[in-house]
């Protein structure tokens, strides 16, 4: 069977190109993407394969914490989330990451911004999640 992933982030470029073709010779068959609203007709020409999901943004085109009800709507069906590239180092989109966190029961990934001590340090039963890193 083929996994369903959840990815939270916030620019594209040749990393989220790189990943994603990872992503589908390790057997991800729906690749679930969150973006800032403004970024969504850019992704969705870039890489239509994926489903593309447009999330509300700071002022400054982050991803905002109000995103967290669509996040939850769209990671029910997912069986593990990955969280970092390019997310920027705003709080509020650190404060988003880490309650995506407290309430995803699956493998979870964090990379590149998402390795911040914001998101850690409030993460709820943060000893019995499945975290991984990945420092790059």
């Amino acid at each position: 069977m083929y996994g369903l992933l959840t990815l939270v982030l916030f620019t594209i470029s040749h990393v989220l190109q790189y990943f994603f073709k990872i992503a589908l010779k390790a057997g991800v068959g729906l690749l679930t993407v969150g973006i800032p609203e403004s970024l969504h007709a850019s992704f969705v020409a870039k890489l239509p394969e994926a489903m593309w999901v447009p999330l509300p943004e700071t002022p400054d085109g982050a991803l905002a914490l109000e995103g967290l009800g669509k996040i939850r709507q769209v990671s029910d069906r997912a069986t593990a989330l990955v969280a970092g590239p390019g997310l920027g180092t705003e709080k509020e989109t650190h404060s988003l990451v880490r309650e995506v966190c407290n309430f995803f029961d699956g493998p979870i990934l964090l990379d590149a911004d998402a390795i911040m001590p914001e998101i850690f340090e409030k993460l709820k039963n943060s000893k019995e999640k499945d975290c991984h890193l990945k420092i790059s």
